[in-house]
């Protein structure tokens, strides 16, 4: 963990609505605009409600990506599910282990028994199985295309939670 909230972290993002989503693009361009090293690896298309899936029985596609966020941002598109992304970032991707995984920011909320489908929580659930803090984003809103807000509060919320010994792990 970084031991001062004024040191870049190093973040890993992913969603399930899709590598064009403006929810990823809004959150990851405000966390490298703040200074953070930020890795982006997110399904080439949405795959929303896809639960912890996981792609066995064909190959998985990944494709850089140019020119879809800020410049400091690294960004891969992967014919997979969210977990797949994840999995692929952590072994293939990612140099050491990130001080966050954050998934979204999802356009509609992840309540209640959602939360069993969202790929949005499974791309954070698989940054949790492998023991790094992982948070899940969403909007409780379908209409609004405003994502400046969350992503603020999530650049408040990692840098406030890098600041502790242990952050706890969200999902």
């Amino acid at each position: 963990m970084t031991s001062a909230a004024s040191s870049p972290l190093h973040l890993l993002l992913s969603n399930d609505d899709g590598i064009s989503a403006l929810g990823i693009r809004t959150l990851a361009n405000t966390l490298a605009q703040a200074g953070h090293h930020v890795t982006v690896v997110c399904p080439d298309r949405e795959r929303s409600a896809t639960g912890h899936g996981l792609t066995l029985h064909r190959p998985i596609r990944i494709e850089i990506v140019e020119g879809l966020f800020d410049d400091r941002v690294t960004a891969w598109a992967c014919s997979g599910t969210p977990s797949d992304c994840v999995k692929f970032a952590l072994s293939a991707v990612v140099k050491g282990k990130p001080d966050f995984v954050l998934s979204g920011i999802n356009h509609g909320s992840n309540l209640g028994t959602d939360v069993l489908y969202s790929g949005t929580v499974s791309a954070a659930m698989e940054g949790l199985l492998e023991g790094i803090p992982s948070i899940a984003i969403s909007l409780a809103d379908y209409a609004s295309h405003n994502f400046q807000p969350a992503a603020d509060f999530a650049h408040k919320l990692i840098s406030q939670l890098s600041q502790q010994r242990s952050p706890p792990v969200f999902y």
